[in-house]
């Protein structure tokens, strides 16, 4: 009896002794992955300047129709993939494997390999020296302008990322969709019907959001090509929601029609661009205005 009371301090000790280090285990363990990741994305992205990889040229086809993009601005391939093991050699080698299968597979503009959908993403941020590298090698214009102008009018025109799909595939609310509505009721309006039409479907499940912030719009650009992303309830400068989702949508639109397709506009598109700029938008502070002043009002050509 008198071993039993005098063990049962000890066992409330120890008790206090884990509550008191487990979170300090955990953080050291969260430590150790986050520094994992980031371990593997730096390499990830120094393969990618070394062989120049992340400038080339990628053809694809969704819904029937040539998309050409340069293989950095392609978020599931462009940017790596994250793997949580200790084999940092196995873990690039096996990147750098699927990379160059990838590459193989889009090199060829005459047979674009086809695809259901992919993700766009034109926040390429690096260090200045990497950045230079792949900007020297990228074949469109547009793509160049991007990737040497941060405060680019294409990028300060278009959503940060949004994703070009089929819309055949489409598929909201279901199993394995990549539109993760909130809540439990059906999608608040369709999918549209005519080419240029935009919805917004459903409210978007974004952490630390509440129910009427983000939204997921759906935009059909033309035939089966549709694209979607993420608009906010609180735009820059106070832009309605409704105003940013079809400027963004117009903004998606030329850009798959001038930028992406198998023939580059670039004049066409950046004239375009800069005037679809989100509110607030700023001028490169080294080089200067990209877009120029506004076109002066046609001077009608009466009988002289």
């Amino acid at each position: 009896m008198t071993d039993a009371v005098e063990q049962e301090p000890k066992l409330h000790t120890a008790s206090r002794k884990r509550k008191r280090w487990w979170p300090w285990g955990l953080a050291v363990v969260l430590v150790v992955l986050y520094l994992i990741v980031l371990d593997l994305n730096s390499s990830q992205a120094d393969q990618l300047a070394d062989d120049g990889s992340g400038a080339l040229d990628v053809h694809l086809a969704i819904a029937q129709r040539p998309v050409t993009l340069p293989f950095i601005a392609l978020e599931d391939y462009g940017h790596g993939y994250i793997a949580f093991t200790l084999d940092h050699e196995g873990d690039r080698k096996a990147e750098k494997a699927k990379r160059q299968q990838f590459l193989q597979q889009t090199g060829n503009p005459n047979q674009p390999l086809p695809m259901q959908q992919v993700t766009i993403t034109l926040d390429w941020s690096g260090p200045e020296e990497r950045s230079e590298m792949t900007c020297t090698k990228m074949k469109r214009k547009w793509a160049h302008a991007v990737c040497t102008n941060p405060w680019s009018a294409i990028k300060q025109a278009l959503p940060g990322r949004f994703s070009l799909v089929d819309l055949k595939t489409l598929r909201i609310r279901a199993p394995g969709s990549s539109i993760h509505c909130r809540g439990d009721a059906m999608a608040d309006h369709p999918v549209p019907a005519q080419a240029g039409e935009v919805s917004l479907v459903c409210p978007a499940e974004v952490a630390g959001g509440d129910d009427a912030q983000y939204y997921h719009a759906v935009l059909k650009v033309k035939g089966d090509l549709g694209a979607y992303w993420i608009v906010s309830q609180y735009g820059e400068k106070g832009e309605p929601m409704d105003a940013m989702t079809k400027r963004e949508a117009t903004a998606i639109t030329l850009f798959v029609r001038h930028g992406l397709g198998q023939q580059e506009a670039y004049s066409t598109l950046l004239q375009a661009m800069c005037g679809l700029r989100r509110p607030g938008a700023q001028d490169n502070p080294t080089t200067g205005p990209e877009c120029g002043p506004p076109a002066p009002p046609a001077v009608s050509s009466g009988a002289s």
